[in-house]
């Protein structure tokens, strides 16, 4: 599943830059950006000549909250728009790999969470629990050892238990290593179908970029 984000997120990430590119070229050619720069404010006089006219402190102080307030408002508007934009460009691309992606896709989600459910029965299984407390037991046991012959026997005891509980993890592990292997092919598989469709892909990514901008 991994890979099928990194696919998304190399998707939005151009797309991102894209925008971001466009809003850039833009506002740095508004006649906003233009007027004032640095605390100095452009204005024409009578003749119709540009002159530089400093702000007066206050006029200074009314302008940065001006700014700061403008540059609140607008990042958040900013980040709106980016995000209804990543939102669009994968449902129009889901939209256009069809529904035996969508239903692939769906299959391996549930995979995962299938996956995630047995690691933790497997983990929190009676016999793993039961060995546990029994490891702990014989701990408290060796601990409590007058004698060479029970602290023997208690350590005996314990090297028998902890070979038995790693075994059984060692089983745990083997299992979900093969369910994660059979996860991991049919990621392959809706990843290689998703980049035979890539050209449609980026004429979707270029729609929603320019309705973006």
């Amino acid at each position: 599943m991994k890979r099928i984000k990194l696919l998304t997120a190399i998707i939005v990430i151009f797309a991102i830059i894209a925008i971001f590119g466009g809003a850039y070229s833009f506002y740095a050619d508004s006649s906003v950006f233009k007027i004032i720069n640095g605390g100095i404010f452009m204005d024409k006089n009578d003749k119709g000549v540009v002159t530089a006219n400093a702000l007066t402190e206050q006029e200074q102080k009314g302008f940065e909250e001006l700014k700061k307030e403008l540059d609140e408002k607008y990042l958040s508007s900013f980040c709106d728009i980016l995000s209804e934009a990543k939102a669009e460009l994968i449902a129009k691309t889901e939209d256009l790999l069809g529904d035996e992606y969508k239903a692939k896709k769906a299959e391996i989600e549930r995979d995962r969470e299938d996956i995630k459910d047995l690691a933790k029965t497997l983990n929190e299984s009676e016999e793993i629990s039961a060995l546990k407390d029994r490891l702990a037991a014989l701990k408290e046991r060796l601990i409590t050892s007058v004698t060479d012959e029970q602290r023997n026997y208690a350590k005996s005891q314990i090297q028998a238990c902890l070979n038995e509980l790693t075994q059984k993890n060692l089983d745990n592990f083997a299992a979900l290593t093969k369910k994660k292997r059979e996860l991991d092919g049919k990621i392959n598989d809706l990843k290689d179908f998703a980049l035979s469709k890539k050209d449609e892909v980026k004429t979707v990514e270029a729609e929603v970029v320019s309705a973006t901008k």
